[in-house]
């Protein structure tokens, strides 16, 4: 099978379980499909590959917002800002890979690999 028809596979079966639309298909993942990229919904995903790229965007999209913030502000410290982030990143990418984790094994989801 290639990645399209993997794709259609774990979207029908995202479909008919228990999760809502918005949780398997959130709109940076689709933002990730019409760029081109070949990623697999979140369900399908090892914890590791969800930990990294939901992190990393989410501590970036804060770090950066907090920055401007605080630029505005007369705020903090860029070393103090950047930690924060790093923090912030690792505690969304953690949370939301167990998440999707957990949500895959009760909603009885298959592996990407036998799809």
């Amino acid at each position: 099978m290639d990645y399209q028809d993997k794709l259609n596979a774990a979207m029908k079966e995202l479909e008919q379980s228990k999760i809502s639309k918005s949780n398997y298909a959130p709109p940076f993942f689709n933002l990730l499909l019409k760029l081109g990229f070949k990623v697999r919904p979140y369900h399908y995903n090892s914890p590791l590959v969800n930990f990294i790229l939901l992190g990393s965007c989410f501590g970036l999209t804060w770090g950066l917002a907090m920055w401007v913030l605080a630029g505005l502000m007369g705020g903090d410290s860029p070393i103090f800002s950047l930690s924060i982030a790093l923090m912030a990143g690792a505690m969304f990418g953690g949370l939301m890979a167990l998440y999707y984790k957990i949500s895959g094994k009760t909603n009885h989801l298959s592996e990407w690999s036998q799809l």
